[in-house]
């Protein structure tokens, strides 16, 4: 049991696309696991979380990002403010980011708060 964990967990560490998409029933707790994951996911390039409900615990999940991804999808996620900001803050780090998908999250309000 222990070999099949350690060859599942390689080859999730060299995934490119990464999609917990539709979880609806994870807790705070499980997003925040998620997010201490996910740094060691150093060659994924798409994260896709839509309809996850993230709330609030999505702003550990973006600050978790790997620096090297194109595609963050995030539509639906309950995200508010805190996340929002936690989004924003990592802009700068995320140099090669070419999609940011936040459609869906009313709690965000106004787009242009997230990227100004």
């Amino acid at each position: 049991m222990v070999d099949k964990y350690e060859e599942v967990w390689a080859s999730l560490q060299q995934a490119r696309d990464l999609s917990f998409s539709d979880c609806a029933t994870w807790t705070a707790r499980e997003v925040r696991v998620l997010a201490g994951t996910l740094e060691e996911c150093v060659h994924v390039e798409t994260v896709s979380l839509k309809n996850m409900p993230l709330g609030e615990a999505g702003a550990a999940v973006v600050s978790a990002l790997p620096r090297g991804l194109v595609n963050l999808m995030l539509m639906g996620c309950d995200l508010g403010p805190a996340a929002a900001a936690a989004v924003a803050a990592e802009l700068p780090e995320l140099t090669a980011l070419k999609g940011l998908y936040l459609s869906h999250n009313p709690g965000l309000g106004s787009i242009a708060a997230v990227v100004r």
